[in-house]
């Protein structure tokens, strides 16, 4: 079991890690949008908003990937 719990958090880690990519270029681009006026503040807080979520998404996965693998380490040097 920890090492499948292990090898999920590598992966649910590996997926956040991509959408915070995705999060941070729409980002950027609402950004660029408000400022030339074409999107409104509305739009621009929704996607800093889904940024900062999936971050935070983010370090909850790091943070369980830390855990699986020294869960694993120890299992492993019993």
């Amino acid at each position: 079991k920890t090492r499948s719990d292990y090898d999920y958090a590598i992966n649910n880690f590996n997926s956040v890690k991509e959408n915070v990519t995705l999060a941070e270029s729409i980002e950027k681009k609402n950004e660029i949008k408000f400022k030339e006026g074409i999107a409104s503040s509305f739009e621009l807080r929704q996607a800093q908003n889904q940024l900062y979520s999936i971050q935070n998404e983010y370090l909850e996965a790091t943070l369980k990937l830390i855990e699986n693998k020294i869960n694993l380490e120890i299992l492993l040097n019993k």
